[in-house]
């Protein structure tokens, strides 16, 4: 009868699989991340479009003016609408981005306390008050830009590569 030899550790081709299993894992494991997080982007990016949109249906539907308010507020983003042109930040507002993604508007950061105030005229449409453009981003290169035009109050979403 042959005598089995024990043998204490690993070869080194079971070391060679390992190392490619956990590679295998922490790529996937990366590509989810910033999947997950690229959606978060677009998602935020949309729901500030359907705010704009929602700002528009309340202003024609009623005697008010109201404006739209887009903050940051301990790294978190808000949506509040209010009758006021100025606006205190509350976080009362609706959420609709956290911390890890940046917003800029006509170039400039939003930072933590700032609001960006949109108005829309009642009688054609048009923005009386807010930026050109909004950039979503983050630091995993998902990027999308909601554009404001002024003169006609269209808006609408693109992805930047």
């Amino acid at each position: 009868m042959e005598k089995v030899k024990e043998r204490d550790g690993f070869s080194l081709m079971e070391m060679i699989i390992v190392i490619a299993i956990l590679g295998m894992i922490t790529g996937g494991i990366a590509v989810t991340y910033n999947m997950v997080r690229s959606a978060d982007v677009k998602g935020m990016a949309y729901d500030i479009d359907s705010s704009l949109t929602n700002l528009k249906s309340k202003n024609m539907g009623s005697n008010k003016q109201l404006f739209m308010h887009l903050y940051k507020q301990s790294g978190n983003y808000f949506i509040d609408y209010t009758e006021e042109e100025s606006y205190t930040p509350s976080g009362e507002g609706e959420s609709v981005g956290e911390s890890g993604i940046s917003l800029k508007y006509d170039g400039k950061e939003l930072t933590d306390g700032e609001v960006i105030t949109i108005g829309i005229q009642k009688k054609d449409g048009a923005f009386s008050v807010g930026p050109e453009e909004i950039e979503v981003y983050d630091d995993n290169v998902n990027d999308y830009m909601v554009y404001l035009v002024k003169d006609t109050g269209k808006h609408y979403v693109e992805e930047l590569q």
